[in-house]
């Protein structure tokens, strides 16, 4: 899973990153961003509620590099 997130980040000028707000064990995470190179254009944020377990944000990233 992580080798397609890097590979596909080299041909994005946009990405969209959910954010789960809670802990997870794991072996897989996604690969580190050098964050100079996109800038936040968007962010919506969703509260834990009876159809989601957990409290998450949905970010919306354009390519600037």
């Amino acid at each position: 899973g992580a080798t397609i997130y890097k590979v596909a980040l080299n041909h994005s000028d946009k990405m969209y990153l959910t954010r789960v707000k809670a802990e997870f064990d794991g072996d897989v995470s996604f690969p580190e961003i050098d964050w100079d190179e996109w800038k936040l254009v968007g962010k919506q944020n969703y509260e834990k509620d009876e159809k989601h377990d957990y409290a998450f944000c949905i970010e919306e990233y354009d390519f600037v590099a």
